[in-house]
């Protein structure tokens, strides 16, 4: 598991309930990611900006967002 700063933690643990523990696995260093990124948000460069906590291959990561409906309501 990812280790979390202790004022992130409880912000970031509260979104666990939406998402299956595997997924929720790969989204945490992609938040990790969005927050160091520069640039674009794109998962390729979350990935980059988290390179020492992003573990596995990188298709599994565009696969949690590839997999679910989202919507920006």
């Amino acid at each position: 598991m990812l280790s979390l700063p202790s004022a992130a933690e409880p912000l970031l643990m509260s979104f666990s309930i939406a998402f299956t523990e595997p997924t929720f696995q790969r989204i945490l260093p992609l938040t990790v990611g969005a927050i160091l990124a520069l640039g674009r948000r794109t998962v390729t460069a979350m990935l980059r900006a988290a390179h020492g906590v992003a573990r596995g291959h990188s298709s599994t990561y565009h696969r949690a967002f590839s997999r679910a409906a989202w919507a920006l309501k």
